[in-house]
């Protein structure tokens, strides 16, 4: 352990804590530590790991600086799966947790920071100044994800209308989801300002959902708390300005900010920024 404060004094960096390390694992990135850090984790009998509370988590990522993150966010293996092939929870998570560092505004990071890609919460944010517990969600109805499955396999159009779906809708057979798919029917229209609603209600379903899985006794609670949700709800353009006035309402009624102290919400477009007032930031890819 002499020479991780070796390094600690070498660095410049006073208020690093000693790793817990175990055994090296090659499922580990040591994406982006300085030179110094990575050098001492592998002289070590380990590697980038750590144990908090029972809960095991990867450090995927470590900055001093703006330049490192973005850097480092750039060489992330953010790529994620068609849904038929394989696609899996991790996938979806490193996606939106380099999307959400990418595009937070730079007085909102202090460093050094380390990223650990974890579970209950799914992310640990440790910056010079706070740790910050990240839980993740996809918004996607089931059925809608069940039948991307079945049209990246062929079935159906190319171009093809929007479902419609709704919150706690029943899951459909597979020979419903053909018939539908191959029927490609229109349905009802959507008209002024109802796509901005129905995005609305379907986030706040989301979140609630988070809300509840949040107080489980399993639930690892930090000084401050994230929730980032994934928006692939499926609907026509949303104008995101006017739907977050429609769900910052919601939120605050589900009192979500007593369990997350701030929502964020990102398609491949935008990332909507919840606390007091919420804040519509355009989508910063890794690495830009």
């Amino acid at each position: 352990m002499s020479d991780w404060y070796d390094a600690r004094k070498r660095t410049g960096i006073a208020d690093l804590r000693p790793p817990m390390i175990t055994k090296l694992s090659s499922a580990v990135s040591l994406v982006m530590c300085s030179p110094e850090m990575v050098k001492v984790l592998k002289g070590q009998a380990g590697t980038c790991m750590s144990f908090k509370r029972g809960h095991v988590s990867n450090i995927i990522l470590c900055a001093n600086n703006l330049e490192e993150l973005k850097v480092g966010l750039a060489a992330l293996d953010i790529s994620v799966p068609a849904r038929s092939d394989r696609r899996e929870s991790p996938h979806v998570e490193r996606y939106c947790i380099a999307h959400l560092l990418a595009t937070l505004p730079a007085a909102k990071l202090f460093f050094p920071l380390t990223l650990n890609h974890r579970d209950k919460p799914d992310f640990l944010l440790e910056m010079s100044n706070r740790s910050i517990g990240i839980e993740h969600t996809e918004a996607v109805p089931v059925n809608a994800a069940r039948s991307q499955v079945l049209r990246e396999r062929g079935l159906g159009p190319d171009v093809y209308f929007i479902p419609h779906a709704t919150p706690r809708e029943p899951k459909k057979s597979a020979e419903e989801l053909r018939r539908e798919i191959e029927a490609d029917a229109p349905g009802g229209a959507w008209g002024g300002d109802s796509p901005e609603y129905e995005w609305a209600a379907a986030m706040a379903h989301c979140g609630g959902e988070k809300l509840l899985k949040a107080m489980d006794d399993g639930f690892v609670r930090y000084p401050t708390n994230w929730l980032l949700i994934y928006d692939n709800w499926p609907l026509p353009g949303v104008n995101f300005a006017k739907a977050a006035l429609y769900l910052a309402p919601l939120l605050a009624s589900m009192d979500a900010y007593s369990v997350f102290d701030a929502v964020f919400i990102h398609d491949d477009s935008a990332m909507c920024e919840f606390r007091e007032e919420p804040i519509i930031h355009a989508l910063v890819k890794p690495g830009h």
